[in-house]
């Protein structure tokens, strides 16, 4: 039984920690995984731990486009995966099922209130927004996430708006001014902008997965495609002691995936 263990832990100590985002990494938005990165994915996580940090989505939409589609034959294989939706806070690991094993800690009253009071107060018409369709403002605990042209906005209308995220980076640097850099404000997907606690980015839920799994910062490499300042990636930059893969979509990722 001893020597089990010990060899358990030989293994463990042997395997890598490989992250990835999701949209315009591992998938085009709001598409499930192509056949060629799910395999590449599953034969990775034979010798790997497999995190999928994602800003935007949630546990379900996560395990709704991922899961299915890795062509798994022996269920312990997912063992090695970890799910981490709104940017990492929190952390799911599979157990007959998806099981959550972090929940960082949520925004303290008084920021959420001086986040809404600022919102509330708004004038997006200055910044061209003349209509908004639908609930616009969703606080999600560890962040609020804003829907500029508001979450019923049609799609045709929403995927012209602002495809090279120019508008919301001038309403980004209104809030980061507003605000005097209190929060880390994210320009992400398409009609997004995230206003998220500071120790909550994807960096520092990076660090506590690490710490969950036992692994050193040595031993990861994170994949994604927003490391401009803006993007919610670029906080990866500060872990100097992570191997960092920059892509610009899918195609790219599945390149380095063979060479992994």
């Amino acid at each position: 039984m001893g020597y089990f263990i010990f060899e358990r832990l030989l293994y463990t100590l042997e395997m890598k920690l490989l992250i990835f985002d999701y949209d315009k990494t591992l998938a085009k938005p709001i598409e499930s995984l192509t056949p060629a990165i799910a395999s590449e994915l599953v034969r990775l996580l034979e010798k790997n731990f497999i995190a999928i940090i994602s800003g935007g989505r949630d546990l379900n939409q996560l395990d709704r486009l991922l899961t299915k589609y890795l062509p798994i034959r022996e269920k312990e294989l997912l063992f090695h995966l970890y799910l981490c939706p709104w940017y990492g806070n929190q952390i799911y690991r599979w157990n007959n099922g998806y099981r959550l094993i972090f929940d960082a800690p949520h925004m303290s009253d008084i920021e959420r209130r001086e986040i809404f009071s600022v919102l509330d107060n708004f004038q997006w018409e200055n910044f061209g927004i003349k209509r908004i369709y639908g609930d616009q403002i969703e606080d999600r605990g560890t962040f609020v996430s804003i829907n500029c042209l508001g979450k019923d906005v049609p799609k045709e209308i929403k995927e012209k708006w602002d495809p090279d995220k120019a508008k919301r980076l001038v309403i980004k640097r209104a809030l980061d001014n507003t605000f005097n850099n209190k929060f880390d404000i994210y320009a992400t997907g398409r009609n997004t902008i995230d206003i998220v606690s500071k120790d909550n980015t994807k960096a520092d839920n990076t660090i506590v997965l690490a710490k969950l799994i036992g692994v050193p910062l040595s031993d990861i490499v994170y994949t994604g495609d927003e490391f401009t300042p803006h993007g919610n990636d670029f906080p990866m930059l500060e872990l100097d002691q992570i191997k960092i893969n920059m892509v610009n979509g899918p195609e790219e990722t599945l390149e380095i995936l063979k060479r992994m």
